[in-house]
């Protein structure tokens, strides 16, 4: 696709559609997530049908991202509360999935620094960083305790309270 008046528009499938993301490697290739729980990659010198679509979710997708390191692995994050780590070139695309929020996963991303850091955030309020190769997902954080009598509650870290 070149040139100011150029215009492609793909019938990517029924659903809505709720992240794209670009191939870091190859201009030609983008990433969908969709309200259909999957993810279908592209290639818009052929249009017609979809690279692939990899299944693994059970809730719309909400973030796709493209590693910035790797050209076939991609990271999802849904609203099925998981994030998952895809490798389009494995004949089992599906690598790992996380699932360490207790609410909807709003965003993932790969680091640009740290070839195998990945993070995640969701609606549970967790910022989750973590590495690629670990053999357990982020630990979850302790859940709050009730506060004590006269104290108040979500008090700054600092410790400072209501004024």
């Amino acid at each position: 696709v070149a040139g100011s008046a150029s215009v492609l528009t793909l019938r990517v499938g029924p659903a809505e559609l709720l992240s794209l993301d670009w191939s870091k490697y190859d201009e030609n290739y983008f990433a969908v997530g969709s309200v259909d729980h999957s993810i279908s990659t592209w290639d818009v010198r052929a249009p017609h049908s979809p690279v692939s679509t990899l299944q693994g979710h059970t809730s719309a997708v909400r973030r796709v991202r493209y590693c910035p390191h790797r050209p076939a692995l991609l990271l999802s994050a849904s609203y099925d509360m998981g994030v998952c780590l895809w490798d389009e070139s494995a004949p089992n695309p599906l690598c790992r999935r996380y699932d360490h929020h207790t609410e909807f996963v709003a965003g993932a991303d790969f680091s640009l620094f740290q070839e195998a850091a990945l993070a995640s955030v969701g609606w549970d309020g967790q910022l989750y960083v973590w590495m690629q190769d670990a053999q357990t997902a982020p630990p979850r954080p302790p859940m709050p305790g009730p506060a004590a009598p006269g104290e108040p509650i979500d008090a700054p870290a600092g410790g400072g309270g209501a004024s």
